[in-house]
């Protein structure tokens, strides 16, 4: 498991809407056994406004993924399903996205 990683949602109850979790904590805590993930939805499944810089889209499978970055969640990795992608190229995006929710800006 790495940083910004993409892994199916094992979750019954949440995996129809949100069928990928992000892994966004950092590889030096890859020793505890939790992580902070981010969701992320088809696009077409998101009914709320879409800014930019909170929600990047990605390209995943040949579809289009909206990251809802204010629904970040701390989760065991025991429940993480299988790693498919990685997003670590969108580093950049996501750093960008968790920092306009923190700060604003």
């Amino acid at each position: 498991m790495a940083q910004f990683d993409v892994f199916k949602n094992k979750n019954r109850s949440t995996s129809t809407l949100y069928p990928y979790l992000v892994e966004i904590q950092s590889n030096l805590l890859s020793d505890l056994q939790t992580t902070v993930v981010m969701p992320l939805t088809l696009v077409n499944n998101y009914g709320g406004n879409k800014l930019r810089t909170l929600h990047p889209i990605f390209l995943i499978l040949e579809k289009q993924y909206l990251s809802i970055t204010t629904l970040i969640a701390g989760v065991d990795r025991n429940t993480l399903g299988e790693n498919i992608f990685s997003l670590s190229e969108s580093r950049d995006e996501i750093i960008s996205a968790l920092d306009f929710m923190i700060t604003g800006i």
